[in-house]
């Protein structure tokens, strides 16, 4: 499945994403998280170890990627996930680095509305340390994905 190419212009440095999976009861469920695109048809992204989005993705295999982006650029990928590192080197995060084999991609922006873009906004007395974090985790998922 190839990729838009003003998708992968957003994606290849880094975006926040929304991660969807679903869980045991057959509900849908909702993370943040950071996805790269570095080689088609595969996006890295990070998951909270433990977490029940981790353990739905391990008994599932199945994820979708919710990106707003600016310009209006809102996409759902779906795919197959699989993990690639239980435990990235980030600082103060405890993250694993999966990757998401893309199934579709599909449009979901209207012409007539704009949504915002989804963004950090760190906060408080650690925002400091969680921006540069986060600026690892990108780092971290380029060059894992040879970005």
């Amino acid at each position: 499945m190839e990729l838009p190419q003003e998708l992968i212009g957003i994606l290849k440095p880094g975006a926040p994403a929304l991660l969807l999976s679903v869980d045991e009861a057959g509900f849908p469920h909702s993370v943040f998280t950071w996805v790269v695109c570095a080689d088609q048809p595969r996006l890295q992204f990070v998951v909270d170890i433990g977490s029940g989005t981790e353990k739905n993705l391990q008994r599932t295999g199945s994820a979708a990627l919710q990106v707003i982006a600016p310009g209006n650029l809102i996409y759902l990928i779906k795919g197959r996930a699989r993990c690639v590192n239980a435990r990235m080197s980030v600082p103060i995060l405890r993250l694993a680095h999966y990757e998401l084999e893309v199934a579709s991609a599909k449009d979901q922006s209207w012409p007539e509305s704009t949504v915002a873009p989804l963004e950090f906004q760190w906060t408080g007395t650690r925002s400091q340390r969680l921006q540069e974090a986060e600026t690892a985790v990108l780092n971290e998922l380029r060059g894992a994905a040879g970005a």
